[in-house]
């Protein structure tokens, strides 16, 4: 299987490559607009610093409308790179699926007739829709998961650790676990996604070949035994979906006991800081939204993995 990944995403970059200055717009766009909206929080941090503080409500009201005014900046900024970066990533999807499609379809028709006679034709349809959509998938899960993934991360980590070490430490620690876990967790499962797509493929091929003969089957009383075939098929294919949306559920439970363990873990040491006076009413927000963010972006993380590995099973 790896030699197939191999060879899809040698593939790809032969496409990639001819529509690179689009590519990299579109990651710049991505990037900026996460860099925008991840200081926000830094700004609500100042806001309810300067709550706070034993000053005049006058005084107070001054100092905080320029603050407001800060988040807008920031959010409006965000607005601006996601237009550039979807907008590139329009042009530069649509392109190389168009590519996609015309280099299966010229490779596909170099086979020989035997090579079309062993196969359903259904499965074949199949393959190819499966494989010129698979950019897609892989793409966007890129551009949205794990660009977005890697620049917050990173960004709220490297905050944290101005904000106090053990802070930033006790995050960093736990997002590689979280991550290793899901890692594991997605290569285990990969091997049954495979099946459930190689089934699909069979079911599609079976009645893709059934609607194509069904002159055939009519005239030499095969319904029953093609009925029978598709039933067959049919429920193999449900037994793989229920184990597979099974084990999805299970580590999804896993998921929400390593959040909430971090959450209450990460508040009880920033109120030990606080009792300090090593961290500010400012920072509990600035905590609670990084990781609200955190928790976000990395419950799709898990998801992010077995969608790629669907993509190229």
């Amino acid at each position: 299987m790896r030699s197939y990944t191999k060879q899809t995403f040698r593939i790809y970059w032969q496409h990639v490559k001819r529509h690179r200055v689009l590519g990299l717009v579109a990651i710049s766009g991505v990037v900026f607009a996460n860099i925008a909206s991840i200081i926000v929080p830094l700004f609500y941090k100042e806001f309810f610093d300067t709550l706070v503080e034993p000053i005049s409500i006058t005084a107070r009201y001054v100092a905080l409308v320029p603050i407001l005014f800060k988040v807008l900046v920031a959010y409006l900024a965000s607005w601006l790179f996601w237009r550039v970066g979807n907008f590139s990533l329009t042009y530069f999807q649509a392109k190389i699926m168009t590519e996609l499609a015309n280099t299966c379809f010229n490779y596909l028709h170099g086979h020989s007739v035997n090579f079309f006679n062993n196969n359903f034709i259904g499965s074949l349809v199949k393959r190819v829709g499966r494989f010129y959509r698979g950019f897609e998938g892989i793409a966007d899960t890129f551009f949205y998961s794990w660009l977005p993934i890697g620049t917050q991360v990173s960004i709220i980590i490297g905050v944290l650790f101005l904000r106090n070490h053990w802070l930033s430490l006790t995050v960093f620690i736990w997002v590689i676990v979280y991550m290793a876990v899901n890692y594991a967790f997605s290569r285990y499962k990969f091997k049954y996604d495979v099946k459930k797509s190689e089934m699909d493929s069979v079911v599609t091929g079976v009645l893709a070949d059934t609607i194509t003969n069904q002159s055939n089957v009519k005239l030499f009383t095969g319904h029953e035994r093609e009925k029978h075939l598709f039933r067959t098929v049919t429920m193999k294919l449900q037994r793989l979906r229920i184990l597979t949306w099974n084990l999805d559920q299970i580590f999804e439970a896993i998921q929400v006991f390593l959040i909430i363990f971090l959450e209450v873990g990460t508040f009880y040491l920033a109120l030990r800081l606080w009792r300090q006076g090593i961290v500010t009413v400012g920072d509990f927000v600035l905590i609670q939204a990084y990781l609200m963010e955190i928790f976000h972006r990395l419950w799709d993380f898990g998801k992010v993995i077995r969608r790629y590995y669907e993509h190229l099973a």
